[in-house]
């Protein structure tokens, strides 16, 4: 999104999880150097460039699933901020430690917080 920098010696955009891992598993074996990139909105390369090949996953690997209080996000999903009310995660925690220290609860206590997942829009693609 910053447009600096300078170029890589091979640029591959990736369509399939399949196509990633066969391009990675014949890299490794030919010891060639490559950087996997999401979006790239927040990776900087310097004016010589990176000499390697770059795979970039961007968009099509964009899912995002939210299961109870767990969020796994592929690597080009747009940045992303989760809201958790942490006055309120530290009301729970505290209430929690009270409860072990004086013999409560002693085997593990899994406690879900409400949360909201915000999309950024100041991560979309650069303004031409």
């Amino acid at each position: 999104t910053f447009r600096v920098g300078g170029c890589a010696d091979c640029f591959v955009e990736i369509g399939k999880v399949e196509e990633l891992s066969a391009i990675i598993k014949y890299l490794k074996q030919t010891e060639r150097d490559y950087f996997v990139l999401g979006n790239g909105s927040n990776v900087l390369f310097g004016d010589k460039g990176f000499r390697g090949l770059v795979l970039h996953i961007g968009r099509r690997f964009s899912d995002i699933q939210v299961k109870e209080n767990t969020i796994k996000a592929q690597a080009g999903a747009m940045l992303t901020t989760v809201a958790i009310p942490v006055d309120e995660m530290g009301k729970i925690a505290g209430k929690l430690l009270i409860d072990r220290i004086e013999g409560g609860h002693k085997i593990p206590v899994k406690a879900i917080l409400p949360y909201q997942l915000i999309v950024r829009e100041s991560c979309g693609p650069a303004k031409k």
